[in-house]
């Protein structure tokens, strides 16, 4: 289960780094658009000079799916420790 969640927090770290990449490359439009986010016409046309949005939208879903397994996993091995062994888990859990 270790090697698995560190696996996983590795492939989000690389995740992380891609999401890095892209901000750094849209940098100058993301602070025009943190400037003027009260003005809905000039956030549109900043909107379109933005670059691989869809790419940042996908790894956040994988971010996001990676995050929730991993959640999942550490929660069915609690299940599966409470079921064999109840007495170590209650003295581990207090």
């Amino acid at each position: 289960m270790k090697f698995l969640s560190e696996s996983l927090m590795w492939h989000i770290s690389s995740q992380v780094a891609e999401l890095k990449k892209l901000v750094v490359e849209n940098v100058d439009v993301l602070t025009q658009m943190r400037t003027s986010f009260d003005k809905p016409d000039q956030m549109a046309a900043l909107f379109k000079r933005l670059s691989s949005v869809d790419s940042v939208l996908k790894r956040m879903t994988i971010i996001g799916v990676i995050l929730s397994f991993r959640s999942l996993a550490q929660e069915a091995l609690r299940d599966v420790l409470s079921y064999h062994i109840p007495f170590l888990v209650s003295s581990i859990e207090d």
